[in-house]
């Protein structure tokens, strides 16, 4: 039990000194609940020895000026006039002024770190929306281990494949196989959260039972190797992500 919980929670991390501890663990309450937190607190603490250390420095600190507020400093304000001013400076005010509400500010860390906003993904460089996560972060946060553990979240999704809308899968699909527009039918695609930008498991599912749908409809069905087919032609990977 102890080498598997150590293979499935530390993975390649682990090494036999994980072993041998976990063991001792194990040795001495017989339960797994405590052996897996074992695991876990020792994979946390190698992953945070490991973090990298080469984060964008920010300009000039925030200072709070209100508990509801962050302050836009001069670097952010640079990066928000020349990536966000030009499609929002009559729809949000809030960008224009030298603070902005920290719901405001949370909402712009996860559209910018999520590649949503702004709009075309290419346009923004990586670093400088990298920067942005930064800025955005280290406002918002003003314990060190909890905007660090912050940065290392939106972060990392910068490295991800993207997928288009949810909405925009099912008309697509839809004709690769050759079926029109149903009047009515449970859209299982529409079913997702349109902020929706990951490959995740969910999103898959539901793009993979869009085209299932559209292959009984086509009359393919009862034929397992056609309607592996039907499925890999509805729906390849390439159709619902977007390369980085």
């Amino acid at each position: 039990m102890v080498r598997r919980v150590s293979e499935y929670v530390l993975g390649t991390l682990g090494d036999p000194v994980d072993t041998e501890a976990l063991s001792k663990v194990f040795e001495k309450q017989h339960r797994l609940r405590p052996l897996v937190r074992a695991a876990l607190l020792r994979f946390a603490e190698r992953s945070r020895a490991e973090r990298p250390t080469d984060l964008p420095e920010v300009q000039d600190p925030q200072v709070a000026v209100d508990p509801q507020r962050i302050r836009v400093s001069r670097s952010m304000r640079s990066l928000i006039d020349t990536n966000c001013v030009g499609c929002h400076e009559n729809q949000d005010d809030a960008l224009l002024g030298d603070t902005v509400s920290r719901s405001f500010a949370e909402k712009m860390l996860v559209q910018v770190s999520s590649g949503r906003m702004p709009m075309d993904l290419l346009g923004m460089p990586v670093q400088d929306r990298r920067r942005m996560v930064v800025e955005l972060a280290s406002a918002l946060w003003s314990d060190p281990l909890e905007r660090r553990e912050a940065m290392d979240h939106h972060l990392q999704g910068l490295d991800f494949a993207r997928v288009i809308d949810s909405f925009a899968v099912t008309p697509l699909l839809r004709a690769r196989v050759g079926v029109s527009a149903p009047k009515q039918r449970l859209n299982f695609v529409g079913l997702l959260s349109a902020s929706q930008v990951f490959p995740s498991p969910g999103y898959v599912s539901g793009v993979m039972f869009e085209a299932l749908a559209a292959c009984k409809e086509r009359g393919i069905g009862n034929d397992p190797v056609a309607l592996k087919g039907c499925l890999s032609q509805a729906a390849p990977p390439d159709l619902y992500t977007i390369d980085r």
